[in-house]
Formats: C-alpha cells, structure tokens, sequence
C-alpha cells in the first residue's frame, strides 16, 4: 500500500552513515522540514515494545490496552499523532507542508518504528558500508570517551570495538534491506557511496520517490549556505561545503588482521547490500592477541617505572 502523498519521511541510517548529511540535504527542499534529532521515534518504539512471558502473554502497552479492549489502530493512531505533532509544529512555523525525521540511533529500532507507521511514512534507508562505519563509530567513541546505549549489547556480546561495531551495522543494516524488500512501495534505500559520487541522480530519485520533486542542483548549492545549526546533530557535518568523498574506503586501511576479524561478520550484508566483499589474509588473531596485550603490559611497566624514579 502506498501511502499518502503528504505523508511523514523518515530518515533511517546506522549512525555514522552520513545521515546528517542527508538531513541537510533533505531540509533545504521549500516544502519539507527536517530538523536536528527528536529521538521521538525511538520513543514511541519504545513505549510499544512489550515480551512475552508466562502463558504468552504481552507484557506491554500493546498486550495490556488490547486486553482492555482497545483495538491496533485505537493505540496506534494517538501514538503516531503524539510523536509527529512535535515536528509538524516546526514545519508550521516554517511554512512548510511536509516533515522529515532524521535521528540515527532510530535504526536501531526500526522493526518497531515501522509497527506504529507502515502505511502512514515513507522509509528513506541510507547505507554505507560497513567497514567505515564501525571504524567511525570507533573514531566517535574515542572522541566522547563513551558508548551510546544502543552500541552496549553488542559491545557485551564481542568486548572489541571493531567487531562490535561491525555486528551492529550488521543488524541494523540487514534490518533495513529486510523492510526494503517487505514494503518496497514505501522504503527507498541507497547507498551513502552513490550519494556522493554522482548526488544529482541519487537525489532526483529520492525526491520523486517521496513526491516532492525539485530543482536538486539548485537544493545542493542551497544546502551548504552558511545558516543556523538547529537542535542535536553531527556537528561536524555543518563545516563541510560540499559533498565529497573523502571518507570513503578508509577501512581499506586497516590492519589485515582487523580486516580478518570484520570479513565473517559483514561480508554476508555487504554482498547483500551490493558491495564486494572484505578479502583478507588468515591471520593468527589470537596469537597478535596475546602479542598487543603483551606490549601494553610492558608500556605499562614501563610506565610504573618512570613514576617511581
């Protein structure tokens, strides 16, 4: 079912896939408002998401409102309502008709965001590859000195960074190709590479996609203007003045040995996601292991022993 031709726009990307980028692009349109991050679509996910425990039972919004006698729609309909009318605020005030969400931990509830909306948004799905974003989102955590919530589990699940990451994107990434497939009326997904190597047919595309056609040349050069940064976001994005792609490929940088470590966990989605896959040389990962933590036991050392003279 294709939905409405006013309908809301989502923006779904895992995080460090340029989907800052995107939601500048997305916001300079005359007609669509695409504000900094509301996470109020991972609220909603949220608020809705229930388990299952004795007996079968829903243990949430949903298995409790049903079992006083409200029907899906009677606890979706307000839910929709109360996440988009903060957006439609702001796409009033600025005079425009449509409203775009962009906040990219969102991916990570996309099964449930899409629960509460299919048949009431159209799903733009935003993919890069996954080598250069577990090395971004490496590059982030190092930065903040911290790890978003999301990321916790599956730092639980590897203890590495790059592999943990690695298994995110996986997920989340899988989960969207999932839903392109599912729902192909309402889901426009492409690859963050396309974007930048040739950003006129890729966003020609997507704008007819969503029935808001422009003038994309015009919409570029309007988008890099210096203008004010509104609420959360990579802020990093906004010094840029172009699209370029010069991030592109970095994880073909990195040491064989995390090369061997990424393959198996992402090599089954990017072949999926049209990519070629990680070719790496077998190395022994346990014995480099014993190796790196035996070096930072002698800087440590060494360390000590420094301080104590």
């Amino acid at each position: 079912m294709t939905v409405a031709q006013n309908s809301p726009i989502f923006i779904i990307g895992c995080p460090r896939s340029g989907t800052t980028l995107l939601r500048r692009l997305v916001d300079t349109h005359d007609d669509i408002s695409c504000p900094g991050e509301s996470f109020v679509l991972r609220g909603a996910a949220r608020f809705v998401a229930g388990e299952r425990v004795a007996e079968g039972i829903d243990y949430g919004p949903i298995g409790g409102l049903t079992a006083l006698g409200f029907d899906r729609d009677q606890i979706m309909a307000p839910i929709r309502e109360m996440a988009l009318s903060f957006h439609g605020q702001i796409a009033e005030a600025e005079h425009k008709s449509r409203i775009a969400l962009k906040t990219a931990v969102d991916s990570f509830y996309l099964p449930g965001i899409h629960k509460i909306f299919a048949g009431h948004a159209k799903f733009v799905c935003l993919i890069r590859h996954g080598g250069d974003v577990a090395l971004s989102l490496k590059d982030f955590s190092e930065t903040m000195e911290g790890v978003i919530d999301e990321l916790l589990p599956y730092l639980e699940a590897h203890r590495r960074l790059m592999p943990a990451y690695a298994a995110a994107w996986a997920k989340v990434t899988t989960d969207m190709l999932d839903l392109a497939e599912a729902d192909a009326d309402n889901v426009f997904a492409f690859r963050y590479e396309d974007l930048v190597a040739e950003p006129q047919i890729v966003l020609t595309e997507l704008f007819e996609f969503v029935e808001a056609p422009c003038n994309v040349d015009n919409l570029i050069a309007e988008t890099f203007k210096p203008k004010e940064v509104r609420g959360l976001g990579d802020y990093k994005t906004f010094a840029t003045t172009e699209i370029e792609s010069s991030s592109v490929g970095r994880w073909e940088t990195l040491p064989e040995r995390i090369k061997a470590e990424l393959a198996p966990i992402l090599n089954p989605v990017l072949a999926r996601a049209g990519y070629r896959e990680i070719e790496a040389e077998a190395v022994d990962t346990d014995g480099m292991r014993m190796h790196e933590l035996a070096m930072m036991f002698q800087a440590s050392r060494q360390s000590e022993d420094i301080a104590d003279e």
